[in-house]
């Protein structure tokens, strides 16, 4: 169970952020005691236009959070984003046949 407010889901240990509706102005949201940041599908979100958002949710959490971030292609603009924001990331890639992990590719 959790509550939903101005563009945010909050859970036990996890929170949901809609980037276009959440209210960093009026700090409602800090996000300085995350550890772990997910991003899912980070390459449509990019695509859609919420870079912005997604930039600002990344330099509003501690820079030793650990980052999981998903996408189904790796264009220019999310390695730009990994090699900004990420620290020894790994790139691990998935095939039919095989799965690979590719250390600092």
């Amino acid at each position: 169970m959790g509550c939903y407010s101005d563009g945010w889901l909050a859970r036990t240990g996890s929170i949901t952020v809609w980037p276009d509706r959440t209210g960093w102005t009026r700090g409602t949201l800090t996000l300085r005691s995350v550890t772990l940041l997910v991003l899912d599908a980070a390459d449509r979100m990019l695509e859609m236009g919420f870079r912005p958002d997604v930039e600002q949710i990344l330099v509003r959490t501690p820079s030793t959070r650990q980052t999981a971030l998903f996408a189904s292609t790796i264009p220019d603009t999310v390695r730009t984003m990994v090699g900004r924001y990420l620290r020894n990331p790994i790139y691990v890639a998935l095939t039919m046949r095989e799965t690979r992990a590719i250390a600092g590719e």
